[in-house]
């Protein structure tokens, strides 16, 4: 303000005083900030104004021979920017490698920028371009992103497509896949405007799998499957089975991150009956690799960890570190779901490091959240949570809304294992949020509603617990997995056999059927908690001969796998049997 009044006359400096001269009279204050900008803008001279804003086209920091490059065949460019300088409007930054500039203000950049009509910015934003490709070609992949920036804002749009393509893929392999996928979607979007001819198809076949890779977790599996639907349309109509076949790989991934096991697998295999045909060796290795972790979901640990080590090697080969990781992380989750804890913790522990080391933050947030869900299986529930918050916070900060949602419901499993119900209701309000952009059913939600019922039974709300037990089972019902049934079963038997008057009969006759879930596709540490419910709830009704087995079983189980409260409450039971 002070320098409008400076420059307008109205204040003038006499000696050592600043003094008001008559023209304040005329003298009338912009009701914005943008309007002192502006009006100070609209006092320069005209080819001064026209240098302010091809500097503001180029941004807020600006090269000199950019500028000087988009005013080819003009003359007087350094005097103008010297002008801007005097006026305190720009000011150098640097000389060294290059002569740069900076706006004093970002708003001034902004100011200067809307004072051009939008048909005015378009074939500024494609000398920016120009400018960069001429000036940077022997470094031109540093700059993919702003030559993406201006092209697209000069609706070039081949030259836009170009360097978004390139953009997205530099992204991905820093992994900054929140900037991917805004070079993805701007690749797609030129491509619009581009003609309908085989190429161009080709090219939305490629950016729709590219962008689904780094939008799996950040976005909800059905706006991925409404791409991916499109993708493999186009792919058809080219008849392109390579093309074919990569898209429905991505389907059946989508799937299998919406929970939907059945529909995943079904993709997979179609991937698989062409892959031979194709030599691809991705198509060969990937298949399998997901159909373990979808297996895994599913409860069927054995199978899962086969599966899992016939992919790795293969994955190995074709140095696909990302898919690798993954492949590891499941694997010692199967293992440790088989009771083999040591084995589970000491694979996770080396993933963790090769991603920390690798700067992979989704690898390293999923590694965290792989050891939060293997602590909390085998009881750890102190380490599992310090885990889980590793993982969440990273996923506040990407804002990966998949990674929330799972972080967030490993916190409130960890906080029900440790008797802070209340914490842990918090965590699953949370997680029910972080879930509301993902719609539909989720990976692993099958899992947790079974654990979020135990929660509200341990909060003393049973009318809730056995509310979401009995959804519980229907969502594991559905997703055909037993791991999650087995879980829904002891929540509904849990329930109630603590029901005022207890349902004696129907919780054993549910938690038998949990028992033998689990003993089919032997997740001991689960049934080792299962039996000792069973052992409990038949001590209720009295049947203490009956609770006999169970509890052996309990304790033969803790003890092999280290639960040791689990071991001791199951001692205590059978010494007060014992005692009788």
């Amino acid at each position: 303000m002070l320098r409008s009044l400076i420059e307008r006359g109205v204040l003038t400096r006499e000696g050592t005083e600043w003094k008001v001269t008559g023209l304040v009279d005329t003298f009338q204050v912009p009701d914005t900030l943008q309007g002192v900008l502006l009006s100070r803008l609209d006092r320069l001279p005209e080819e001064t104004k026209r240098v302010v804003q091809k500097a503001a086209v180029v941004g807020r920091v600006f090269l000199y021979r950019v500028l000087d490059h988009m005013a080819r065949g003009e003359s007087g460019l350094e005097t103008q920017v010297m002008l801007l300088e005097d006026a305190e409007l720009v000011r150098e930054r640097s000389r060294v490698p290059d002569i740069e500039y900076i706006f004093q203000h970002a708003l001034t950049q902004e100011v200067a920028y809307q004072t051009l009509l939008a048909p005015a910015r378009k074939p500024l934003h494609q000398k920016v371009g120009e400018a960069l490709e001429a000036i940077f070609a022997q470094r031109i992949e540093e700059f993919t992103g702003l030559l993406a920036y201006h092209y697209f804002r000069g609706e070039a749009w081949e030259k836009a497509l170009e360097y978004s393509a390139r953009a997205g893929d530099t992204a991905v392999s820093l992994y900054a896949y929140a900037e991917a996928r805004e070079h993805y979607h701007h690749a797609l979007e030129a491509l619009k405007h581009l003609p309908d001819e085989e190429a161009n198809r080709q090219q939305r076949v490629d950016l729709s799998v590219k962008l689904v890779n780094v939008s799996l977790q950040a976005e909800s599996p059905e706006k991925n499957l409404a791409l991916l639907a499109e993708a493999e349309t186009t792919a058809l109509s080219l008849n392109d089975p390579a093309r074919l076949a990569r898209t429905q790989l991505w389907i059946g991934r989508a799937h299998y991150l919406a929970g939907r096991s059945r529909e995943a697998i079904g993709y997979f295999q179609k991937v698989l009956a062409v892959a031979p045909k194709l030599g691809d060796p991705e198509l060969l290795a990937l298949p399998g690799a997901v159909i373990g972790r979808v297996l895994f979901m599913q409860g069927q640990f054995t199978k899962s960890l086969q599966l899992l080590e016939q992919a790795v090697p293969l994955l190995e080969a074709m140095k696909n570190r990302h898919e690798a990781l993954f492949a590891y992380m499941y694997r010692a989750a199967a293992r440790t779901c088989l009771g083999d804890y040591e084995a589970g913790l000491a694979e996770l522990t080396g993933v963790l490091k090769i991603a920390q080391a690798s700067r992979n933050q989704n690898a390293e947030t999923m590694a965290h959240t792989a050891l939060a869900m293997i602590r909390l299986i085998a009881g750890r529930y102190a380490e599992a949570i310090e885990d889980a918050r590793a993982a969440l916070a990273v996923a506040e900060k990407s804002g990966d809304a998949m990674f929330r949602y799972s972080s967030n419901s490993f916190m409130a499993w960890g906080l029900t294992g440790m008797g802070d119900c209340e914490g842990a209701l918090s965590h699953w309000a949370a997680a029910h949020e972080a879930a509301k952009p993902l719609g539909g059913r989720l990976l692993l939600g099958e899992w947790l509603a079974g654990i979020e019922s135990e929660t509200l039974l341990e909060s003393g709300n049973l009318d809730s617990a056995l509310k979401r037990g009995e959804e519980a089972l229907a969502i594991a019902k559905a997703a055909g997995s037993a791991i999650a049934e087995a879980l829904a079963e002891r929540a509904i038997g849990r329930v109630l056999a603590a029901s005022p008057p207890p349902r004696c009969d129907e919780a054993d006759a549910h938690l038998a059927k949990g028992v033998s879930l689990m003993e089919g596709i032997g997740a001991k540490f689960e049934l080792a908690r299962t039996s000792l419910a069973q052992g409990r709830a038949r001590m209720a009704r009295g049947d203490y001969s009956g609770a006999v087995e169970p509890i052996q079983r309990a304790l033969a189980l803790s003890s092999e796998c280290g639960l040791k409260r689990e071991a001791a409450a199951a001692r205590g039971l059978l010494a007060e049997i014992g005692a009788r």
